[in-house]
């Protein structure tokens, strides 16, 4: 119970747990006011919201109680940040990233099974508030109200290659000719968000000084119709390169001064050979590829060697220069 408050605390925001899972369910996915997750925060640390999770009621009325020094992560100031790495599975079958702000947390499964049939793996997930949730997946089914496993937003059809760096995922999608599904989507709540705009095969996003932007190699398009309206952008093909990154005040002055740098990066992304090559306003030079390790700066990013426990690393943030 330690270990699994440690790993609550380290990877929620404001008391939600929004991240990468290995057993998805869309009701989580789509708003964490009812997760069990959310009520054994709350309980442990008063963030978060009670519900009405069963399970929990022997937590509730059992003389355990959390370790209280992880209190002190449930807030960060908005000159820090915390990033998390975790092993799960024999052998660190699954590697984990977290990465936290004050204002968001970006959360992903590095290089997990790719081009192979998913279940319902949440590869990525970004997350600003209970409602403002974005990520991406191949839908598992075509059907929105469909009961499959993998289903239409949880899980993945085919699972793409991810990488993460910082505030920066990069997922590349293969999918097979197999598939019902020949395209990919974000769920993208536009009514969680006060402004959004589009340019080209970009979507930005504005949430209490807080910023989100998504690229889509095979452009966006936005559903009009249906139970997904305003909250799915689709892109099509079955091959494709999808960025989707985070950031705030603290990196940009502005929304306006985040769109246009993002925008003028220099990036080189080509589809058929599924490689991205972009120089990132915050991070510098950053390399990803179907058959090339995620490097910044030339430094490949591995994730390892940090077993179960996991390795946590609070600091302040690098301010760029405005």
């Amino acid at each position: 119970m330690d270990l699994l408050y440690r790993y609550m605390m380290a990877e929620a925001h404001d008391g939600y747990l929004s991240s990468t899972f290995g057993r998805s369910y869309e009701k989580e996915q789509l708003g964490n006011h009812a997760a069990g997750t959310t009520s054994l925060i709350w309980v442990g640390y008063g963030v978060g919201n009670v519900n009405s999770t069963s399970f929990n009621v022997s937590v509730y009325l059992s003389e355990y109680e959390p370790p209280q020094q992880l209190a002190e992560l449930k807030k960060l100031s908005p000159h820090e940040e915390l990033e998390f790495q975790l092993e799960q599975g024999k052998d660190g079958y699954a590697k984990l990233i977290h990465y936290r702000t004050d204002s968001f947390v970006l959360s992903s499964i590095s290089d997990f099974r790719a081009g192979l049939k998913g279940y319902q793996e949440h590869v990525l997930q970004l997350a600003f508030s209970p409602e403002a949730q974005i990520w991406v997946n191949h839908p598992g089914e075509i059907y929105a109200h469909g009961s499959g496993r993998p289903s239409f937003w949880a899980g993945n059809g085919y699972l793409p290659k991810v990488g993460q760096y910082k505030g920066l995922g990069i997922l590349l999608f293969d999918i097979h000719e197999d598939h019902d599904a020949d395209y990919t989507h974000a769920y993208f709540p536009t009514y969680a968000f006060s402004r959004i705009e589009y340019s080209g095969s970009w979507v930005f996003a504005e949430r209490e000084g807080a910023y989100a932007a998504l690229y889509a190699a095979g452009g966006l398009e936005e559903t009009q119709r249906g139970i997904n309206r305003g909250r799915e952008l689709t892109s099509k093909g079955r091959r494709n390169v999808w960025l989707v990154t985070a950031a705030d005040a603290q990196d940009f002055e502005s929304f306006e001064q985040f769109m246009a740098s993002m925008l003028n990066a220099p990036c080189e992304v080509s589809v058929d050979s599924l490689q991205v090559q972009l120089t990132d306003p915050r991070y510098g030079e950053v390399r990803f590829g179907w058959q090339v390790p995620l490097r910044v700066n030339g430094q490949i990013v591995e994730i390892g060697n940090c077993g179960a426990e996991g390795r946590l690393v609070r600091q302040a943030r690098e301010v760029i220069s405005k």
